[in-house]
This record gives structure tokens, C-alpha cells and sequence, in this order.
């Protein structure tokens, strides 16, 4: 007779019941194998053009835009090597072609590079008389090609006050073509055409061959018609007090000292150019009086930095300045403020030191 199969060994279902896995085959057993990351997507080229219209209101829309260009652009900007969206080139004619004068606006560029401008023209108007920028589809500008962190951008607006920024195409002297940013003048200047001092010719001039701009265009610009310079003998002066006063800087530090705790009044403002002490007796509220009631009380050296002149260069101290150096500051203050000073006397600066005071002995 058959035994009947337990409740234990009892199946309903034909399938074999799967065996339990070992330690050893879970620890050999291979993960699945990963997916390989996906590449990230290609950065897109960078076009460093501009918009008319200012920069202020466009610099948003000028990094969204700029992300747009051909094989072609990329390779004309491949000389470059790898530049940042937040970077620009401006092209410069005028003025800011010269080191010194860059520097003294605080524009430090990231390169510079000789170029010329293609479909455009140089004039000048104004008052003085300065580098205007026009298009002209047969004429091209010599200069240099600057880039400027795109921070700076709003800086390079203040400095080119009244011109209108663009983009336009530089030429390098290689043959390469960059876009570039370019402040341009109101087609209104055509009729408005001045000479330019002979001052400013020469900051062009030095400007250039700071650079290795083309040296044909470089005698251009010196054989170029401009206002002469005012001969040394010419130079304005302020006239000395009949009985001048000999002073000392440590009684003029005292003075105004005294005058910005407000012990004495705005009339009794000093300060020293070309060894001359000043009293200011214009009126309250004169917008120079703002720089004759801070220091440095001595505006001669301050003034000579300034305002560069290629002609007496960049002095560090009152000691590099020659004595004609000198005498063209005075000549500046004097031209445009005679009837805001009186001359008391001078500053004594080879005098020795007062002595100390002894202190009272109790």
C-alpha cells in the first residue's frame, strides 16, 4: 500500500523550488556594467561684437546674443588662443592709445595688438578739438586693438562720453579680422571739424609707437596741422604779493587742519602751485573749491600726473620736475583761475625743520 504525502511534502506546484544562493556566489556574482556618461554639449563660439545704443542697457543682451558664430569666425579669433564670454576688443584711435593715458582713466587691458579699422575714417572736432571715429566704406584707421575685461565695459562707456558704441571688423597686420567694439561719433562732426592741439597730437604720436602702429600712419599723424604750443615765455602767472610771505608746509598742513574743523571760513582756503601759496577768494560755491579743501595742498605734482604731456613725461616727485615742468602747471591754473586767487607768497621748502618743542618741567 501507497503512503499518502505529508502536509510538508505536499505540492501544488510542479515547478522546482529555486536553491538558495551561497555567500561565496554573491560576492563573485559582477554588477551590472554602467552606462557611459553622455559628453557634455559643445560650447557654443563667441562673437565679440556689440550693439549700437549704449552699453549700460545691452550688456545683458549682448552676452546672450554673442554666443553665435560661424566656423570661419572661429578661426579668424583661434590667434586669440581661449577667451571668456565676459571678455571684449575695442579698438582705439584717439587718446587712449597711449599708456599713460589709459592708466590714468584705470583701464588696464588684457592685450594689445597694432591694427587698423576697417570702413572707417578719423576726424577731429570738438573743443579741444579730439579723434572722432566715422564710417567710410573706402577709408580705414590705424590704432590699437585692446582687450578689456567685459567688467570694464561700463568705464569704457564713462570714458567715450557722447559717442555712440558699435561693432565693427580691426584688421590685424597679420590679416586676421576680429569684431570689435568701437565708439563712433554723430555724423553731425563732419560739419563741426577742428585742429587739435599740438598736445594732443603728440600723446597720438607716442601712443602709436608705444604700439608699433603702421609707421607711415605715425608721420601722418605728425605732419598732421595742429594749434602750437604756448612758448615757455608766454606762460601765465599769478603775481606775487608786494610783500610776499615766506611759509613753511607744516603751518599750511596746520591751516587746514584748522579749516576742516572748521576753526577758520572757506575764504581762508590755501594751497601751493609752482611754490606759490594761493588764498582762494572766489566764490562759496565754486565747484573748484572741492579740490582747493582737500590735500594734497600742493597741486603742482598732482596736476603734472594728471594731466600727461608726452613733452615733460610722468613725474613721481616734485624733484622730476624741471623748473619749465613747473611753471606750465601754474601757467594751466592761471589761465582758467586768476580771478579766484590772491598769491600771499611762497613755500620755503630748503628751509630746516623747526625744532621741536621742549615740554615745561614740573
Amino acid at each position: 500500500m501507497q503512503r499518502p504525502q505529508s502536509a510538508h511534502t505536499a505540492r501544488t506546484d510542479a515547478t522546482p523550488r529555486p536553491r538558495p544562493e551561497s555567500a561565496r556566489a554573491r560576492t563573485s556574482a559582477k554588477p551590472p556594467a554602467a552606462e557611459p556618461p553622455s559628453p557634455p554639449p559643445p560650447k557654443p563660439a563667441i562673437r565679440y561684437d556689440v550693439y549700437a545704443g549704449g552699453l549700460s542697457a545691452s550688456i545683458a543682451r549682448h552676452r546672450v546674443a554673442l554666443m553665435s558664430g560661424s566656423l570661419e569666425e572661429r578661426r579668424q579669433l583661434s590667434w586669440v588662443g581661449t577667451r571668456q564670454p565676459s571678455d571684449v576688443w575695442c579698438f582705439a584711435a584717439g587718446s587712449l592709445m597711449n599708456r599713460h593715458i589709459l592708466a590714468s582713466h584705470d583701464l588696464h587691458p588684457k592685450a594689445a595688438v597694432p591694427a587698423s579699422l576697417l570702413s572707417h575714417q578719423l576726424l577731429f572736432s570738438g573743443a579741444p578739438a579730439a579723434a572722432c571715429l566715422l564710417p567710410s566704406a573706402e577709408a580705414c584707421v590705424h590704432g590699437v586693438l585692446y582687450k578689456f575685461s567685459g567688467a570694464l565695459l561700463p568705464k569704457l562707456e564713462a570714458v567715450h562720453a557722447g559717442g555712440q558704441a558699435a561693432r565693427a571688423c580691426a584688421q590685424l597686420y597679420t590679416g586676421a579680422q576680429v569684431e570689435c567694439l568701437v565708439f563712433r561719433s554723430d555724423e553731425a562732426v563732419r560739419a563741426e571739424t577742428a585742429l587739435p592741439t599740438a598736445l594732443y597730437l603728440s600723446i597720438l604720436v607716442e601712443g602709436a609707437t608705444q604700439h608699433h602702429v603702421d609707421a607711415s600712419y605715425v608721420e601722418t599723424l605728425k605732419s598732421h596741422e595742429a594749434i602750437p604750443r604756448k612758448p615757455a615765455s608766454a606762460f601765465a602767472t599769478f603775481p606775487m604779493a608786494a610783500t610776499p610771505v615766506k611759509m613753511r608746509m607744516e603751518a599750511l598742513e596746520a591751516h587746514l587742519d584748522a579749516h576742516l574743523r572748521a576753526d577758520v571760513g572757506f575764504e581762508d582756503c590755501l594751497i601751493v602751485v609752482n611754490k606759490k601759496v594761493l588764498k582762494w577768494v572766489g566764490p562759496a560755491d565754486h565747484p573748484l573749491l572741492a579740490t582747493v579743501r582737500r590735500r594734497p595742498i600742493d597741486k603742482t605734482l598732482e596736476e603734472a600726473q594728471q594731466k600727461y604731456d608726452p613733452l615733460y613725461g610722468r613725474p613721481s616727485s616734485l624733484r622730476d620736475m624741471s623748473d619749465e615742468h613747473k611753471a606750465y602747471v601754474e601757467d594751466a591754473w592761471a589761465s582758467s583761475f586768476l580771478a579766484l586767487f590772491e598769491c600771499l607768497g611762497f613755500v620755503d621748502y630748503e628751509a630746516p625743520p623747526p625744532p621741536p618743542k621742549e615740554e615745561d618741567e614740573e
